[in-house]
């Protein structure tokens, strides 16, 4: 009679690789060659970076959430990439943002308007509404944006002759125009003020016409 045989599992466990400590501090690389003062502008530009600082901001929101430590390097290769995708006309990622954005201000809307509801007296109710309607305003501008983004409105702008300083606007020449006619004929004849005076001498009467004479004192009895 054969004894059952019974399978037994290794007492060897399989070795898994550790995993690897994130990286905590940024990368500056300079020129073979450089002088001191070259590696000194090249941290400075690298620490003003906006990748480097997102990076880092990231880093401390996770650490101080729990959410373990993030990798700066890897971050700071993620964000430029993002960056990039961007300035290239890319926006899917930003349009995913503020879609996730609005998923989580709603989330907490809802949040808080279930507390305000639960809640027991008037100033606590109060407070929990202003902020669940903070949230849900907020909520509204970022799917505005996100529609925005979209579809963009259509803007019709007239021409503004608008100088900034001291600067001459041109826009062009005028169009020729048939002049207005004067008819002296249809205006009212009127005495011009400020007629300009006659400061030259008398003349002396001319001998022309000798043989007339002065009119005689008319009867108007």
């Amino acid at each position: 009679m054969t004894k059952p045989t019974t399978r037994t599992k290794s007492s060897k466990a399989i070795a898994r690789p550790a995993p690897a400590t994130p990286r905590q501090a940024v990368n500056v690389q300079s020129a073979p060659g450089a002088t001191s003062e070259e590696r000194r502008t090249d941290i400075q530009h690298a620490l003003l970076a906006p990748e480097t600082r997102a990076a880092v901001a990231l880093c401390a929101v996770a650490q101080r959430t729990g959410g373990g430590q993030v990798d700066i390097p890897d971050a700071m290769s993620i964000l430029r990439k993002q960056a990039a995708a961007v300035q290239s006309g890319d926006l899917s990622q930003v349009e995913a943002m503020l879609m996730n954005q609005a998923n989580t201000l709603e989330a907490i809307f809802t949040n808080l308007a279930t507390k305000a509801a639960n809640a027991e007296y008037i100033p606590t109710m109060e407070a929990l509404l202003k902020l669940g309607l903070r949230a849900q305003n907020q909520c509204r501008a970022t799917l505005e944006t996100l529609a925005t983004i979209k579809a963009p409105p259509v803007i019709f702008a007239k021409q503004a002759n608008i100088s900034q300083g001291h600067q001459q606007v041109n826009n062009g020449k005028a169009h020729a125009h048939a002049p207005e006619n004067h008819f002296q004929q249809n205006e009212l004849l009127e005495a011009k003020p400020y007629e300009p005076m006659d400061t030259r001498a008398p003349r002396q009467a001319s001998g022309i016409n000798s043989s007339m004479a002065t009119m005689e004192t008319i009867n108007r009895g």
